[in-house]
């Protein structure tokens, strides 16, 4: 078992013919979660000076899961800037991620 939400399950079930005989089959049952939690950033913001930006904030991240069970963690991936013009006037990206126990991830 690689995570609380994958592994099989080998259900056998029995039905009394006659007398002592029985026939019995088995039913494989496969849980396996393979679907990313849901993620929601925080929102954007505009600030005038790069002083004003505001730290990274695990916190302010609100993930779940589908599975009620599964723990989901949120981790800081990056911060990337583009269209810079000059010191105090660019975009900053930064992306969080929700990963949950069986190791399913979601980028925001």
């Amino acid at each position: 078992q690689s995570c609380r939400d994958r592994y099989y399950i080998d259900r056998t079930y029995s039905v009394r013919i006659a007398g002592t005989d029985y026939a019995s089959c088995v039913q494989v049952i496969r849980v396996h979660d393979s679907i990313a939690p849901s993620i929601i950033c925080p929102r954007d913001v505009s600030v005038t000076c790069d002083e004003d930006i505001p730290p990274v904030n695990v916190a302010q991240v609100l993930s779940g899961d589908h599975c009620a069970n599964t723990g989901v963690v949120n981790s800081f991936v990056s911060d990337a800037i583009s269209n810079q013009t000059c010191m105090n006037r660019y975009t900053l990206t930064r992306t969080y991620a929700a990963t949950d126990t069986c190791g399913n991830v979601r980028q925001c």
